[in-house]
């Protein structure tokens, strides 16, 4: 694919300079983004600003752009030596498999309607592509139309919708039911969790930030990583007439809120699986952090919701081949 920059505009397109242009990004980023950002976007911009004073970090960003998952690599577009334009692009590998994440796309309000977030994302792919990874993706809000069309025309395809909810209230004591047993989950179970695991998270995404699901299991990778990496992997089932229904595992993580990792059948059991998430958080309230959970949209809404959890955002994943 070629880039058709628009003649006399070129010399505003240029590759982000890790070393000086992080303050100016991290401003625009909470410019177009203020309105949605939660804490921990705040947390993230927080981070980039501080980097960007840290003359030992910038020193290592300039030898890790490829290697490591993080925004250390993209373009800007400037006018009158001002960036009012982004997008990152952040490495990522999983099982020899070399993929690039499309991130941080913004243009300042007052250069919108202009082209300028689809000569970013064309510039992006065609960066990716030099390097002949597999892949490339991004995932947007599902209600940003305009964005999913320019994505789309780009040749990226819609492959998974995916809602976070987090936790909102204080955890209350579930109904009492003879038929729904919540126990902590036993080593037999982890078959049929595995299996529903791979259903919710499916292999094309695990490369995001999941863990690897054997640090769940029964088997040499899990008494290892208990061993020399985290003793505190917490896991429970709940059970309803004596059938399992769903497994929720969570283990300590960095930042103030930590991932709720729920394996459910698809049929669930509504009030098994809101008693199994009960039960979670009212084990978990002295860890101090706040819980959330990535679930197919749609998918046992109302059950999450009736565990105090609320829908913070869906996000639409789109993917292009790394190739074309």
């Amino acid at each position: 694919m070629t880039i058709s920059v628009p003649a006399g505009e070129s010399d505003r397109l240029r590759p982000l300079n890790v070393t000086r242009d992080l303050s100016a990004v991290a401003d625009l980023i909470e410019l177009c983004f203020h309105k949605t950002m939660d804490s921990e976007g705040q947390r993230y911009i927080q981070q980039m600003r501080r980097a960007s004073q840290d003359s030992r970090f910038l020193r290592w960003a300039v030898n890790a752009i490829e290697t490591t998952s993080l925004p250390l690599s993209g373009y800007v577009w400037e006018e009158k030596n001002r960036i009012v334009g982004n997008i990152s692009l952040v490495p990522f590998n999983k099982n020899k498999q070399r993929i690039y994440l499309i991130a941080n796309v913004a243009v300042h309000p007052d250069y919108r309607r202009r082209g300028i977030a689809h000569i970013l994302t064309q510039k992006g792919l065609e960066h990716a592509r030099r390097r002949q990874v597999d892949s490339v993706w991004l995932h947007v809000q599902d209600h940003n139309l305009g964005a999913i069309k320019l994505y789309a025309d780009l040749g990226f395809q819609e492959r998974a919708r995916r809602t976070t909810w987090a936790a909102a209230s204080t955890p209350t004591l579930a109904r009492d039911s003879r038929r729904v047993a919540v126990t902590p989950r036993r080593p037999h179970f982890w078959p049929q969790q595995h299996d529903w695991l791979q259903r919710v998270y499916p292999d094309e995404i695990t490369w995001y930030r999941m863990p690897d699901w054997d640090v769940f299991g029964t088997g040499v990778r899990y008494w290892l990583h208990r061993l020399f990496v985290e003793s505190n992997i917490r896991q429970w089932a709940a059970q309803k007439d004596g059938q399992l229904q769903a497994v929720v595992s969570w283990m300590p993580a960095h930042g103030r809120t930590t991932p709720l990792w729920l394996a459910a059948a698809p049929d669930a059991d509504e009030e098994a699986l809101s008693a199994l998430l009960l039960h979670a958080r009212r084990h978990l309230i002295t860890q101090r952090r706040s819980l959330f959970i990535d679930y197919p949209a749609g998918e046992m809404a109302a059950a999450i919701e009736a565990a105090g959890f609320q829908p913070h955002r869906t996000l639409v994943w789109m993917r292009a081949d790394g190739t074309a």
